[in-house]
């Protein structure tokens, strides 16, 4: 599977790279910079997991997915009960969402898989944080502000605190464990979504 292969090959990206960031003069910088890169890769990547897993279950389940569109658009009933299956592969993919706890997510997974998008509520947990240090960095160049600091739960996201004259910025400092613990996570979660389709018997040839 692509996403199983993603993160593996981020597994090992990170195994290699690490030692020798670790040598260089700006040793902690250099690593900051890689690891903010890393988790943008792991969040696009689980991204375009769930989209591609939806849209392929979406041909699998169109009057099932039909249904469920129609009923959160009702002011698009008709038209949503005309959109051809590959049109309508694109909509649902576009019900990927992690914002409000991946609300809407969780509401196509309901109707599709058997299981949940997460493995369990620590592979929820560690994904949340992740896509909550993803949104840091996207939209606030890296620097914390009041309200993230208790969204973040795990304790290898360290706050550190940069004065600049009586002003005091707050920034990630990332740990490598909070890379692996995400990996793992993803892993987990895809491996039960793997074992829950083989059972399913909407999905059996």
């Amino acid at each position: 599977m692509r996403f199983a292969h993603q993160l593996q090959r981020t597994k090992s990206y990170i195994e290699a790279v690490i030692p020798p960031l670790k040598d260089h003069e700006e040793a902690d910088a250099n690593l900051q910079f890689c690891f903010q890169t890393i988790i943008l890769m792991l969040h696009t990547f689980m991204e375009e997991h769930f989209r591609l897993l939806v849209s392929s279950a979406t041909l699998w389940r169109t009057d099932d997915v039909r249904r469920f569109m129609a009923q959160r658009h009702l002011d698009h009933t008709a038209r949503i009960e005309e959109t051809p299956a590959f049109e309508l592969m694109k909509q649902a993919a576009r019900e990927v969402s992690f914002r409000d706890g991946a609300r809407k997510l969780k509401a196509i997974f309901a109707v599709l898989f058997t299981v949940g998008p997460f493995a369990d509520p620590d592979a929820e947990a560690k994904c949340f944080d992740l896509i909550q240090v993803r949104n840091i960095i996207t939209h606030q160049g890296g620097l914390l502000e009041d309200n993230d600091v208790p969204q973040l739960r795990s304790p290898d996201v360290v706050v550190k605190r940069t004065p600049e004259g009586s002003l005091v910025f707050r920034q990630l400092q990332i740990q490598p464990e909070f890379l692996l613990d995400a990996l793992a996570a993803m892993s987990r979660s895809v491996a039960a979504i793997d074992e829950s389709l083989k059972d399913d018997p909407r999905y059996c040839v």
